[in-house]
């Protein structure tokens, strides 16, 4: 192979300096060698070059000017030669300085806004997390206070960057202190402000760690959920509502109480899908109906758009968010 590589080196300058056209097609009425642009500094085109060398293992360009099969196996084997890299890329090491492919997150999400006409809900999405926020309006009721309860955990939750947590063995445990920021945000503006006692969000977020073994952490806090959708398979919840039969928050950012969020890790290959719900999308579409539109077989922004208009037909009252995450290489 590496004597092979040695004596085509040439050739493979050759072709290198002249457009890929060349080697393929000629110009109408001659050949490919006849066109002066193509041609090197010692006055012989690029493709003249190759047919020399193709002539050298005994075929080469034909009696009527036309590429030989020598010329057509060269390229051939210069392609083969260049997918033979790229697998052994992806199962190697790549030399310092190569771009590498990473594990991430296709994600699009959006909001659809209840018929209330209260902000509540908030998102964020970057390569290797997601994170949403519903916040409650709280004792004082309002726009206000729900918005500006889920702003204040998501950004709380972005300020710690658990995308980027340090001990591999401590990685549930940084989602939990991750959860735990955020609520300690939101209660010290609640603290701060006295006219908003009633600050108060959940909040649901998913990290992607990469490596050759590609795993889902995810936090949750309220009454989201987080569904995990291997292609093939049904649906599963990989969490539980904080709620009693669509009562009050058991458990959200910014009470009074301690906080204990659900933290779990789950493995993950290319092609999986995770989609976060806020309640405002259970309440409208019920989970039978939501498994069924996560299965579909259709990229993010399809899966989004039905989504979208099964809630347009049913009209929530409060905000209703969705995020679809696509597992990418």
């Amino acid at each position: 192979m590496g004597r092979m590589a040695l004596f085509l080196g040439p050739a493979f300058r050759a072709v290198c300096t002249a457009p890929f056209h060349t080697l393929v097609r000629g110009p109408r009425g001659g050949t490919t060698a006849d066109r002066p642009s193509w041609r090197a500094a010692d006055g012989r085109s690029a493709v003249s070059r190759f047919a020399a060398y193709g002539r050298l293992l005994g075929a080469g360009r034909d009696d009527r000017g036309g590429r030989g099969p020598m010329t057509l196996f060269v390229i051939s084997f210069l392609i083969g030669c260049l997918s033979v890299m790229t697998v052994r890329g992806k199962r190697g090491k790549w030399p310092p300085g190569m771009p590498v492919t990473r594990p991430r997150l296709v994600a699009v999400g959006g909001t659809y806004e209840g018929t209330l006409g209260r902000a509540s809900d908030a998102y964020v999405i970057q390569e290797r997390i997601v994170a949403v926020a519903d916040g409650a309006a709280g004792a004082t009721g309002g726009v206000q206070p729900g918005h500006t309860a889920a702003a204040l955990a998501l950004g709380a939750v972005v300020a710690a960057r658990p995308q980027h947590a340090g001990s591999p063995h401590a990685l549930e445990q940084d989602l939990d202190e991750c959860a735990q920021a955020a609520h300690r945000a939101v209660r010290a503006a609640a603290v701060r402000d006295p006219a908003a006692p009633g600050l108060v969000s959940t909040l649901d977020m998913i990290v992607l760690d990469a490596g050759e073994s590609p795993r889902l952490r995810f936090a949750h806090v309220g009454n989201g959920a987080i569904w995990h959708c291997v292609k093939g398979t049904a649906p599963v919840p990989l969490t539980t509502s904080h709620t009693s039969d669509e009562g009050p928050l058991l458990g959200g950012i910014g009470l009074p109480a301690a906080l204990n969020p659900e933290v779990g890790t789950v493995s993950v290959r290319p092609g999986d899908r995770v989609v976060i719900v806020t309640d405002g999308v259970i309440q409208a579409l019920g989970a039978q109906r939501m498994a069924e539109l996560f299965t579909a077989d259709s990229s993010p922004v399809a899966c989004l758009d039905r989504l979208y208009d099964e809630l347009a037909a049913a009209e929530p009252r409060e905000d209703a968010t969705v995020i679809v995450a696509d597992v990418a290489v």
